[in-house]
């Protein structure tokens, strides 16, 4: 039984959704349209990071919502996040607010 559930363990573990406390990041909404760093357009379920803190690419969890860290930003230092929303009235509600991130 004991072997299972280091299997179990490790199989979460795997998916980066076990193995680490969500961490306080401040998340801002945007809407405009163009390329991301990754070179495709923006595009629902894309989020700006610090790449020296969330490698482009990385799958991340905001609030229980999965992302993927697809942009970069001039403004977008540490601990801070861009969401990409469709619609400029949906980022406009959303503003700026304190989100919990795991990755």
């Amino acid at each position: 039984m004991k072997s299972l559930l280091s299997l179990v363990f490790i199989f979460f573990s795997s998916l980066n959704i076990l193995s680490y406390n969500p961490v306080t990041y401040v998340a801002t909404a945007y809407c405009l349209k163009g390329r991301m760093a990754n070179g495709r357009n923006v595009h629902q379920g894309a989020i700006a990071v610090d790449r020296r803190l969330i490698p482009l690419g990385s799958k991340v969890w905001v609030n229980g919502v999965m992302y993927t860290a697809s942009d970069t930003g001039g403004g977008i230092i540490g601990n801070r996040i861009d969401i990409w929303m469709p619609s400029c009235s949906e980022a406009r509600k959303f503003g700026r607010r304190k989100v919990n991130v795991r990755f």
